[in-house]
């Protein structure tokens, strides 16, 4: 799978459906990020799993630690090699 690239952050796992491009991404890095995700970074509450930002370890294991959807606007984001 290639990396995905939305606003300048690399995320190295996202699923692709009929509903469009979307990621889990972790507190940290929802703040980290924060000025360039606001818009799309769904807190519904129900996200789990390892966050998605390439680097990050946070695999979700912390349950004090909330977790977010991030919708990816297609027309905004580009796809590069996972190869370093």
């Amino acid at each position: 799978m290639e990396n995905l690239i939305y606003e300048g952050i690399v995320f190295d796992e996202y699923t692709q459906d009929d509903g469009g491009i979307w990621a889990e991404i972790c507190e940290s890095c929802a703040k980290k990020y924060k000025h360039k995700i606001a818009n799309n970074i769904d807190d519904g509450g129900t996200a789990c799993g390892c966050c998605s930002v390439k680097g990050c370890n946070n695999n979700g294991s912390d349950p004090n630690k909330k977790h977010y959807y991030i919708d990816f606007p297609p027309q905004k984001i580009k796809f590069t090699s996972n190869k370093n």
